[in-house]
């Protein structure tokens, strides 16, 4: 799924794509600084995820990444700054409180480590965990770690040891995997501090960034996770919190960018200036064969479909197509469908019904990611003609077209297995062109055959790609289709990276 990763601290925007109606969200607010003088670690910023939130293609959204909380100067750390997309806020992360203070309690955060000497660790009401509560003035002067997003920061655990920092946020789908975070984990509190002279031993950093405690000069938080920093040593200042981060997540509901290319004389097409390489497709679907001019005739053949993803070609640069026009009564058509990009990509047509046989379905080498055949043509059964076949389409395989029986031809294939156009009915003596496709657009998709005249011309393949029914008079194959989608080449804001 593409997704774009806002990393910079402060204000920017973020602007809907076309064909995008929801998203996915992580909005983790900016970490809380470590206090000083066995000081407790600073929590980490609140974290907000969800899916299926509403947007409108074309609306800029606010997006605000928060600060880390700074370092503490002899006294408690810094608040985390706050982050938001649209109305989802996260708060920053609470400060750790220096000895003898009560870790800070936040709104949409978690709270800070309180200070040695029986500092409170800090609450947090909602996004977050609390901080832990310092030890009392003992020989080690252990102080409270500082909330994590996953889970609450430790109190002091013995006269020596400082509590640990609260454990991150594990990452799940869609935000695993894509290198935010650490080692899949995001937004863990920071440790708490202790006195080296006496024995003390400092709390390790939260999972997910969180920066360890000091017995002397704490560790760093990570930044971009909004983790907590680390409670300072003997009269030693705590470290920085994490910078925050806002990630959007999104699927396509349509492409941006379509090209519905269906004219059989044009031979070119050129990528536009905002052509992306990645996220984009090119399918084709091949000519349908022309149904046997015999009442005891074949059907024709449906053309096979193709398509190929994300290929790579130059913006403003003409590259060769071929769209052909479908088979007429008892031939085939003389080409098939090509787009000429970094390879040939190609649907081969359909066969023409021939000698009481269906044509077959186009099938063979496409030089493209993934292919379905088209629907073999019916064969004559009882001395009447077969329907023809449906056209591979993006979903399944083109349907085959049936045998007549009784003095009625047959009926035609389904277009993309039972998604495209429906076969024409098979009739004594009416003419039953295939259905149209819709798959792309409407109007616009894989054919349903034409259906088999015991008595008369045989129907039409329908648009696009479907074979013809067999008939006195053969049904011809319809022509073939391209059909180019992108997504518009977003990058370039110095404000976020997109990916795909």
């Amino acid at each position: 799924m593409p997704y774009v990763s806002f990393t910079t601290v402060g204000t920017t925007k973020w602007t809907c794509p076309q064909g995008v109606t929801s998203v996915t969200y992580l909005v983790i607010g900016g970490g809380g600084g470590g206090g000083y003088n066995q000081g407790g670690g600073g929590g980490a910023g609140g974290l907000r995820t969800a899916s299926n939130y509403t947007v409108a293609p074309g609306t800029a959204y606010s997006v605000v990444v928060g600060a880390g909380g700074p370092a503490s100067s002899g006294g408690n750390g810094g608040v985390g700054g706050i982050s938001t997309f649209s109305s989802i806020t996260s708060g920053g992360g609470g400060y750790g409180g220096t000895a003898g203070t009560a870790g800070q309690s936040v709104t949409n955060a978690s709270g800070g480590g309180g200070g040695t000497s029986s500092g409170a660790g800090g609450t947090s009401t909602a996004y977050g965990n609390a901080g832990g509560t310092g030890g009392v003035a003992i020989t080690g002067f252990p102080a409270g770690g500082g909330g994590g997003a996953g889970g609450p920061g430790q109190s002091f655990q013995s006269s020596t040891q400082a509590g640990a920092g609260g454990a991150g946020y594990t990452l799940v789908s869609p935000f695993a995997g894509i290198g935010i975070g650490v080692g899949g984990v995001i937004a863990g509190g920071g440790g708490g501090g202790a006195y080296a002279a006496g024995g003390g031993v400092a709390g390790a950093g939260g999972t997910g960034g969180g920066a360890a405690g000091g017995s002397n000069t704490p560790g760093a938080a990570t930044v971009n996770t909004g983790s907590g920093g680390g409670g300072g040593g003997n009269s030693t200042n705590g470290t920085a919190g994490g910078s925050g981060i806002v990630v959007i997540s999104w699927t396509w509901t349509v492409y941006p960018a379509t090209f519905i290319i269906k004219d059989t004389t044009q031979t070119k097409f050129v990528p536009p200036s905002d052509w992306a390489n990645t996220f984009n497709s090119i399918e084709l679907i091949g000519p349908g064969g022309g149904g046997q001019s015999l009442a005891a005739g074949g059907g024709g053949g449906g053309g096979q479909y193709a398509k190929q993803t994300n290929a790579t070609l130059t913006a403003n640069t003409a590259y060769t197509i071929n769209i052909p026009v479908g088979g007429t009564a008892g031939a085939a058509s003389a080409t098939n469908t090509t787009f000429a990009g970094a390879s040939t990509y190609t649907a081969n047509k359909g066969g023409a019904g021939s000698g009481g046989v269906g044509g077959a379905g186009g099938s063979g080498t496409t030089n493209a990611t993934s292919s379905n055949v088209g629907g073999t043509g019916g064969a004559t059964a009882s001395a009447t003609p077969g329907g023809g076949g449906g056209a591979g389409g993006p979903n399944a395989a083109g349907s085959v077209g049936l045998t007549g029986s009784a003095g009625v031809g047959g009926t035609g294939g389904q277009g993309d297995g039972t998604t495209g156009g429906v076969g024409g009915v098979g009739a004594a003596s009416a003419t039953n062109p295939g259905g149209v496709g819709a798959e792309f657009a409407t109007g616009i998709g894989s054919g349903g055959g034409g259906g088999g005249n015991a008595a008369g011309t045989g129907g039409a393949g329908g648009v696009y790609g479907a074979g013809g029914g067999a008939g006195t008079t053969g049904g011809a194959g319809s022509q073939g289709i391209i059909v180019v989608k992108y997504l518009l080449n977003l990058a370039g804001n110095s404000n976020f990276l997109i990916f795909f």
